[in-house]
């Protein structure tokens, strides 16, 4: 606790504006997925599973699990192409042998979580983007997905920046208990 520190938080949709911040000093440690062009330091923070947000009352709510071809041709809530979610769902998605059908987008994971369940589609949603008070159904995806979460600092020679990125690390990827009942909550 360092009530003399200022932190400013700032949200990007890729791990490569992440790396950009960095490199530009716009910030002093980045979190997120691991980064495809960068060669600095980096902690493993953990590996956050990507689940299919829906609606309550939605056919394929009462499953227990998805492939991710069990989305070929429902309408999906999927990613604005600045958000590098998108294209790296989309990777997956075709090396399982599906393709998305985007019927909207968004910037934001939460965002895609609401709408879809809101009923206007599926939203392939990691965890860690979820509410505990998350008002649709999830639904673990078979084989399961997951993506691993670093912290990544352009000054490593920096006792506070060392400190938080060790703190957040040594605190690691958590679902809160609510989020696992629903995942857990098919009736088939």
């Amino acid at each position: 606790h360092r009530p003399e520190v200022l932190i400013t938080l700032t949200e990007t949709t890729s791990a490569d504006a992440l790396v950009s911040a960095l490199e530009s000093g716009e910030a002093d440690v980045a979190a997120g997925p691991r980064p495809s062009r960068w060669t600095g330091p980096v902690e493993v923070v953990g590996r956050e599973e990507v689940v299919v947000a829906l609606a309550a009352d939605h056919p394929l709510a009462t499953r227990a699990a998805l492939a991710i071809t069990d989305l070929a041709g429902q309408p999906v809530v999927h990613y604005h192409p600045d958000n590098g979610l998108g294209g790296w769902l989309d990777e997956e998605a075709a090396r399982r042998g599906a393709v998305l059908n985007a019927v909207m987008r968004t910037k934001q994971a939460s965002t895609a979580a609401q709408l879809a369940a809101a009923g206007l589609g599926l939203a392939l949603v990691p965890t860690t983007a979820l509410t505990r008070t998350f008002s649709g159904a999830l639904r673990r995806l078979k084989p399961a997905l997951h993506r691993e979460v670093v912290v990544f600092t352009a000054t490593p020679s920096d006792s506070l920046v060392c400190r938080f990125s060790s703190d957040v690390a040594q605190r690691g990827i958590t679902v809160p208990g609510a989020l696992l009942d629903k995942l857990s909550s098919a009736t088939r």
